[in-house]
């Protein structure tokens, strides 16, 4: 489509110089979903001249899901340069070491099982709270192996930014006893596929009453590793429990006895 201006992308360019001179970090962080490849740089471009830390949440979600290879390699360049500021301003996040944390985050949008195992074990090891969002992101997609999302949950557990669900792994490992027990029963219930190897785990706890827990977990999960672990075929799907009503009683319709006459 074409404008008196210019092309539509054209004007959208000018539009970025308007958002960066206002500091309209919300509207450039709106364009890093364009169609156009070329905006999507430029949006980025102008978030990293502006120095905008509070963008990167946003910009490694773009990273996740960005398939230009050149735009990739921008993305990373800018995080790179935003993440390099946070760090110098804030004295409690790490030293990047000897892997820049954006190279990692990178990695865990790649095609290798084993490249993101190993990103996400690397992140939390290094304590990079910054990365955390992009790891939930990890954690919650369904279409990655049980055992990637496991390593994004125990990363994020080192993290200390664990969302609700991952944090019934911990409890997986509370010294007490009913806590295990409890957290086994959720995560069955919740057909948590990736906390299989987890609850594989707990099949050898030394409480009876934890493993028999953990057995009901993965034939209620009911994925063929989980089966093979507790030596069935089937998944189990137990009947909801019954409902206790305690009985209704009939109403006394008997007159009432005559009281005593009073002790004088």
């Amino acid at each position: 489509m074409v404008k008196r201006g210019g092309t539509a992308v054209e004007d959208l360019q000018s539009e970025i110089w308007r958002m960066q001179l206002q500091s309209d970090i919300a509207g450039l962080l709106n364009l890093l979903r364009h169609k156009s490849a070329n905006v999507r740089a430029r949006a980025a471009l102008a978030l990293q001249v502006m120095g905008a830390n509070a963008a990167i949440p946003s910009l490694q979600m773009a990273l996740m899901d960005e398939t230009d290879p050149s735009t990739r390699r921008l993305f990373i360049a800018v995080l790179d340069d935003l993440f390099q500021l946070a760090l110098e301003n804030d004295a409690e996040l790490p030293p990047y070491q000897h892997h820049p944390i954006v190279s990692l985050i990178d990695q865990l949008s790649g095609q290798s099982h084993e490249q993101i195992i190993r990103a996400a074990q690397q992140i939390g090891e290094r304590g990079a709270k910054i990365a955390a969002e992009t790891l939930v992101r990890v954690f919650e997609n369904t279409e990655l192996p049980s055992r990637v999302r496991l390593t994004a949950a125990e990363a994020l557990l080192k993290l200390d930014c664990a969302p609700v669900e991952v944090s019934l792994l911990a409890a997986l490992r509370h010294p007490e006893f009913q806590v295990r027990r409890s957290a086994a029963g959720v995560l069955g219930q919740l057909k948590a596929a990736w906390a299989v190897d987890a609850l594989i785990a707990v099949l050898t706890d030394p409480h009876d009453s934890v493993r028999r827990m953990a057995q009901a977990a993965l034939q209620r999960i009911g994925t063929p590793e989980a089966l093979a672990a507790t030596g069935s075929s089937e998944p189990s799907f137990p009947p909801p429990p019954a409902l206790h009503v305690p009985p209704v009683e009939e109403e006394d319709t008997r007159p009432a006895p005559p009281l005593p006459d009073d002790v004088s």
